[in-house]
């Protein structure tokens, strides 16, 4: 697992594309052969219909985004691109679980609710904080981690074009207007960078615009958002490795999406690896698209 999460995180303009290439193929397939090609064959026998599976890792399975094993073996021989890859994705539904009485508990066993209501959608600028030396040096290890996002109003726009959307850009993009408007919402969007601490994962934070606040750093830590009250049907966390954290024995990942599952959030769609921010944004708008068009959000 370890090894297949080396291989998504880009190594530069000097890696061998080829090779990565290959290294992906055959891991993903390993592991698919490993972990579901028995299950699934027997269900599969068994003429059962199964469109969707629920996920529920145990351990280092948790760094795992079994989204993307390979169901197929072919050539593997040359780079021939990842969109036609056979995917798990593409003939299943997935959704994952902390664990089952989250999963299963009543409200998550009724239809999807409709996200026909409200939006709140923040996304900060990161020019003030940059240009602050005291404070990014606040961020200790993680002051080289941070840079502009060009593209993150573009997607909170993008929403608007779906749902009726409270928008936070900028300057007004702050830790406090988050904690005074966070409750209410269908749907919260955070467009912004995250910050993962692999050995306390109390303090992996979301970080919203610097501004001076006497009360709010505009760090928002997993250890304050334990204790805030999110009744959210949604959070969509598209920052880097929000669903990444440190492993807790009997607990799973730490992460910031589980933070706010505690918090009170009904669900989360997190990232698994550093998120690309041009990316993100053309993803997100087809999300919502299809969203508005009446779709469930798995």
């Amino acid at each position: 697992i370890r090894q297949f999460r080396d291989v998504l995180i880009p190594k530069g303009l000097e890696q061998d594309v080829n090779m990565a290439y290959r290294q992906f193929v055959e891991q993903s397939h390993q592991l698919y052969n490993q972990l579901l090609s028995a299950p699934l064959a027997i269900l599969t026998d068994a003429k059962t219909s199964i469109k969707k599976l629920y996920i529920i890792p145990d351990k280092s399975l948790n760094y795992l985004s079994f989204d993307l094993l390979l169901t197929d073996d072919f050539d593997k021989k040359s780079f021939r691109g990842y969109g036609k890859l056979p995917y798990l994705i593409k003939n299943y539904i997935i959704s994952y679980g902390y664990s089952a009485s989250i999963l299963f508990k009543e409200d998550s066993l009724r239809k999807d609710k409709s996200f026909n209501g409200k939006v709140l959608a923040f996304a900060p600028s990161y020019e003030e904080l940059l240009a602050d030396t005291t404070k990014l040096n606040q961020l200790g290890q993680f002051q080289n981690s941070l840079s502009t996002l060009k593209y993150n109003k573009s997607e909170i726009d993008g929403i608007s074009r779906y749902f009726d959307t409270r928008i936070f850009k900028a300057g007004q993009a702050t830790e406090k207007q988050f904690v005074v408007n966070m409750a209410g919402n269908d749907i919260i969007h955070l467009a912004m960078h995250g910050l993962v601490d692999s050995k306390d994962s109390e303090k992996s934070r979301l970080i919203f615009t610097s501004i001076a606040d006497s009360i709010h750093d505009n760090f928002l830590h997993n250890f304050e958002l334990y204790n805030l009250n999110i009744d959210a049907k949604l959070a969509v966390l598209s920052a880097c490795n929000t669903g990444y954290g440190k492993l807790e024995g009997g607990e799973g990942v730490m992460s910031i999406a589980r933070a706010f599952t505690y918090a009170g959030t009904e669900s989360v769609v997190m990232s698994q690896w550093p998120a690309d921010d041009e990316s993100s944004s053309i993803i997100m708008l087809y999300f919502y698209k299809y969203l508005s068009e009446g779709k469930r959000k798995d």
